[in-house]
Formats: structure tokens, sequence, C-alpha cells
């Protein structure tokens, strides 16, 4: 095994167009909140989530002051309380961009709860043409920090063109950092954690070490299922991967996210475990968290529900010292200049949430990947990063940093409503998610024979969410005129030829599906008539000639 020593120094048109029309007359919130559960597993991901309307507060009830620290680093940070109980490290990336140039992991400290920080040591030192960014961090069961970094080579061979830019030739494998003095000095260990994930590809380490029921010490990694060209062809898996004795040796992998990349696991504790998943390629802007559990310490996962709508990455996950579960989540769907943190708290092991508060907004181009821990006293420090100070430009990335705030969680979620979610099997027989305005619509018949009577995990096995709706007297259709239901055949009238065929295919995946064909020019004035049912796929394109069924 290679060790080293050291202590550091100072709309295009297309072929055919496809329409999936919902249309629902039912009270706003239970419109919004049917809609969010029929997406929630949909292939194109959740819809997106309402923001947050309330704000943090800290101990004197005012929304907490950010200490700004670490200039010129793009940080994605792991914070972390050492054994002392009252330091804390902040494992950060050391250079201002999102990872193109050289760099290290460096640990700054703060010994005064979060207030000041300083620069403690670089856990790593990288090789030339490389770079040390992704990173993991935790407390072996013996008090030593560790941390496993990953990230990647510059050295493009010459005739090959720098399609992905500097420094995304390709993915290095983890290395395994190790601290016995509180971050100040390190051993590093180039080869004692598997370089690959299953899938054969290069490991990347994500989150926070856990120690599991039976002792061993395990952490989240992620690859890509295969060989890749272009970032938008990524399609990823993460894994736990644990180790028998405190950190030296790791193995057995299993599976947490089948699609899933930076995922971040926490140990509930008698082998209950929860894991934050991000689902997405970073590039159609549409990543979004998925929480996965486990109950057998680790060994087997299963997916159960969607945490937040488009851009609201990446997550982590703590357990507060009353045994509540805090879920800290970046906000990157708001417009450049409002986008911040927001929080979710949990008092039954991950089955319900509360509604989301605002932790603090953040300024910039780039930030985010909140991590947190509580101090002694109750307070939490959140620490994140952003590439822009107030004040600059809302789009900026010209002063990335590290930031950090302490707040209160006793007053924050004191006023917090709970989001009651129950899990319903719909028609494609993916599992999806159910809000309160949903549940209290049902009928008591339902309800008993289809939900267990246990909260740990209630399911409405094999029925249907739109005909637990229509059970419950939920109006499902549109009094509207079909026409106006129909609306994108107006938009397309104006650049298609009136004889372009149109294919309407109701009561989708239902015994009494049926096809209505026409032409563009006359399609609407012939269903008049026809009463459209829930679900429809409208269909508009050259590729339905008349040798197309559907």
């Amino acid at each position: 095994m290679e060790r080293e020593n050291f202590t550091s120094v100072a709309m295009k048109t297309t072929n055919i167009i496809s329409v999936l029309t919902l249309l629902l007359v039912q009270p706003a919130a239970l419109q919004a909140a049917d809609a969010a559960a029929k997406t929630a597993t949909d292939s194109a991901g959740p819809a997106v989530a309402p923001a947050a309307s309330r704000y943090a507060v800290d101990r004197s009830g005012q929304r907490p002051a950010p200490v700004f620290t670490a200039p010129g680093h793009c940080a994605w940070p792991n914070l972390k309380l050492l054994r002392d109980g009252r330091t804390l490290a902040a494992l950060i990336f050391n250079d201002a961009s999102h990872g193109h140039h050289a760099g290290d992991i460096e640990c700054w400290l703060s010994g005064d709860g979060g207030a000041t920080w300083r620069f403690g040591s670089a856990a790593t030192q990288h090789e030339p043409d490389t770079i040390r960014m992704n990173h993991a961090a935790g407390l072996a069961a013996n008090g030593d920090l560790i941390v496993l970094t990953s990230g990647w080579s510059n050295r493009w061979p010459p005739d090959v063109p720098r399609t992905r830019g500097s420094y995304r030739y390709e993915v290095l494998g983890p290395w395994l950092s190790r601290s016995p003095d509180g971050g100040r000095s390190w051993w590093v260990y180039k080869d004692a954690f598997p370089q690959t994930t299953p899938s054969g590809q290069p490991a990347v380490p994500f989150g926070d070490l856990q120690i599991a029921g039976n002792g061993d010490l395990c952490v989240s990694v992620y690859s890509t299922q295969g060989p890749w060209e272009k970032y938008e062809q990524r399609q990823f898996r993460s894994f736990l991967v644990r180790s028998r004795d405190d950190g030296k040796t790791w193995g057995e992998p299993v599976v947490i996210g089948p699609d899933a990349n930076e995922t971040t696991v926490l140990h509930l504790g008698d082998g209950r475990w929860l894991a934050a998943a991000r689902h997405g390629t970073g590039v159609e802007k549409k990543d979004y968290m998925v929480l996965c559990a486990s109950a057998d310490d680790g060994r087997t996962w299963t997916l159960r529900r969607t945490m937040t709508g488009f851009q609201r990455v990446n997550g982590h996950l703590v357990k507060l010292r009353d045994g509540r579960v805090l879920f800290c989540y970046g906000d990157r769907a708001s417009d450049f200049g409002k986008r911040g943190l927001e929080a979710m708290l949990s008092g039954d092991g991950g089955q319900t949430w509360s509604e989301p508060v605002r932790l603090v907004d953040w300024n910039g181009l780039d930030g985010g990947y909140p991590s947190s821990v509580q101090r002694a006293d109750g307070q939490v420090v959140t620490a994140y990063y952003c590439s822009a100070l107030p004040g600059d430009p809302p789009n900026s990335y010209q002063n990335y940093h590290l930031a950090v705030i302490v707040w209160d969680p006793e007053q924050t979620f004191a006023q917090a409503p709970c989001q009651r979610v129950l899990l319903v099997r719909n028609e494609a027989g993916q599992t999806i998610t159910v809000t309160p305005a949903d549940f209290v619509k049902l009928p008591q018949a339902i309800v008993r024979d289809k939900i267990p009577q246990s909260d740990e995990e209630g399911a409405y096995e094999g029925v249907l969410l739109h005909e637990l709706l229509r059970a419950a007297g939920v109006a499902l259709s549109d009094p509207a005129a079909p026409e106006k239901k129909l609306q994108p055949l107006a938009q397309l009238r104006n650049r298609c030829p009136a004889d372009t065929p149109v294919a309407l295919v109701c009561d989708v995946t239902y015994p009494g599906e049926k096809v209505l064909r026409g032409e563009l020019g006359t399609f609407a004035d012939g269903v008049a008539k026809e009463k459209l049912p829930l679900l429809y796929l409208l269909y508009v394109g050259d590729s339905l000639g008349s040798g197309t069924k559907k």
C-alpha cells in the first residue's frame, strides 16, 4: 500500500409532437398536489416544488447573518464536528473555479462555533496535471478524521480534442487521507479504497462517512454506468461501501440509487438508514433529490419518495440530538441573485417532513451544497459556498468563498406545518407520493381496505391514484369545450399544412383505450362532440401515416 505523510503549509420543430394533457377541476391546492404526485416518478422528473415561504431564525429570533471566509475557494464544503466536541472542520476545495484548475481539498478549522475560521492543512497534494476536488469525510470509530478524494486529470493526449474542457479528461479514483490530530497533518493512502465501482467506472466519493449498527465504517460513492463522451450521455449509479477495520480496507459495495449520482447517507440507529440521492445529468437543469431507505444496516435499499423539485440540489442529511432528521438542500431553481438554501425536518425517521423553510439567500452564478452539524448548545451550523458576495452582479463567479450560518432549529421549525405524505402506486406500477390534500378526500372504506394501520410505510397496493380520486368525488374532467383542450393544434396550424396527420389516444393505458384520427385543419371540429378523458396523448406529424397504428 502506497502511503505518504505530510503536514500542509500556508421550440426546434420535429417530425412528431407529443403532448400529454392533464386537466383537473378541483381546488388549487389539490390540483397542485395531484400534479406533484403524478410527476413524482415521471421519467422527466418531478414538478417544481414551491419555494419556502418562511426564513430560519437564530437564537435571538433574527435571520442568521452569514460569515464569509476562505476567499477564492469554490469549496463544496463537508462540515464536521471533531471528537473534542467543540472544534469544527470544513473540508473544502481550494480553487476559485468549478473544478477547471488544479487544486486540492483543504481543512479549515473553527474553535468558536463557526464565528471565525482559519486554514488548518491540505488533505491532499495533487499530482501534476490533476485535480483533487470530489470528496467525502467523517470520523472513524477511533476519532481520526478521514477524507476520501477523487477528481480529474488534464492529461489530454495530443490527438484528442478537449471536448469537455480543462481538467476533464478522465475521472481519477479515490485517495484516502487520514488525520489523527484533528486535521493538522495527514497520512495519504493512494490505494486503500477501491478505485472503481461494480460498474467498472472510477468511484467518486460523496457525503458523510457513517458508522453502521455492526460497527462497520460506511460511505457512499457513485460512478457512471459505463463509458461516456458527452455530459448528457452520462447515466449514474450510487453505492454504499463499507470497511470492517475502521477505514483501512474497503469493499462489499451495494446499490443505493440505481440512477443516482451524489448521495449522502445517514445512519439513524438500529440498522435503519436514509440516503438523499441526486438524479439528473447536470446538463438539462432538471436535477432533483430523492430519499432512499434501508432497514437492514445498509445491505439493501429502496426508493421512499421524491424530496425536491427541479434544480433544488444538492442535499444533506443530519440527525439532531433529539432524534429528528434535518434535510438541507440548495435552491438553484430561482433566478440569479435570488437563490439560497432550504431545509425540512422529520420527526419520524423520514416518513413525514415539515414544510420547507428558507435558511439563507446567496448571490452569484454558482453555489449551494449545504453541510450541517449541531453544536452542543443545540444550534445548527450550516456551511455552503457561492460565487459572489452581496453587492456583486447576480450572475457573477468572481468571488468564490465559503459561507457559514448559525441558526436555531427549535425556533425555526416551531410553526412549520408537517407535510403528510403517503405512497400510491400509479397506472404504470410506479410508487408516487400523495399529499394530505389528496388523502383527506379519500373515503374511509378505501383507506381502511388498502392502507396498513402502521405509519411506517403506508401504500395503496395496486390502486390507481385517479381511481381513488374519482371514488372520493373529485371532478376529473374539464367542462370546457374540446377545442379549448386542443389549443396546441391552433398553434400548429400556422406552421404545418392543413393535411398534416393528427392522432389523439384516449384513456391512455386503460382497457378502453382508443385512437381518434384526422387532419390538422379539421381535427378540432371533428371531435367537438367527443367527451375527452382525463388522460390523452395528442400526436401531430407526417410519421402518422396510414401504416402507423399508434
